[in-house]
């Protein structure tokens, strides 16, 4: 419960307050009932969240290695999908992303298609490759870590497991001339 809530002269209202006048009005069993209805609606819904829309701390500051951004601080947190977007410029479209604007791009793609799925573009090869580089920053274990020291790093939520995470990248729509930077990306940001 919150906190927040106010009683009548406008002052906060504390949880235990609320939870004894709950309890004085007889409703204690139907606000457990109702809690742990809505806690396991919480959960499903996150259990169904795509991988894409998974929300990613990415906080820190960078490391004294880069001498003309030593000691600034960054912070790229958002999705998952919005991370591999900005900070490491990859363009593509998420069909399983429950965003409006990857709904709409989803949308033209059936109506006037001029992309393709990653996992069709790449051979299977190229693909794990892709797919193990994107873990090795995922794992927290590649270059970018060199430049960039994280005090929060990786799923806030829940974290994917990595056929998850495969399934989704094999999925992702790009441009067919995009193949080439697919097939080099590293997802290491240096400068």
């Amino acid at each position: 419960m919150s906190n927040m809530s106010a009683n009548n002269k406008g002052t906060p209202m504390r949880e235990s307050d609320m939870e004894e006048f709950i309890k004085s009005k007889g409703l204690w069993e139907e606000f457990e009932t109702f809690e742990t209805q809505q806690k396991a609606k919480r959960e499903a819904a996150i259990l169904n969240t795509s991988v894409g829309d998974l929300k990613f701390d990415f906080k820190g500051h960078r490391s004294r290695y880069c001498y003309e951004c030593s000691g600034s601080n960054f912070n790229e947190s958002g999705s998952f999908k919005g991370i591999l977007r900005g900070f490491f410029e990859m363009d593509f479209v998420d069909p399983s992303s429950n965003s409006e604007l990857d709904i709409s791009l989803t949308k033209d793609e059936m109506e006037r298609p001029s992309k393709s799925s990653i996992k069709s573009v790449l051979d299977e090869a190229e693909f794990d490759e892709l797919f193990y580089n994107l873990m090795q920053f995922v794992d927290h274990k590649n270059d970018t870590f060199t430049f960039y020291l994280c005090d929060e790093f990786g799923f806030r939520e829940r974290t994917p497991s990595s056929e998850e995470i495969k399934e989704w990248l094999g999925n992702l729509l790009i441009d067919r001339d995009d193949a080439d930077a697919w097939r080099d990306a590293t997802f290491e940001s240096t400068y």
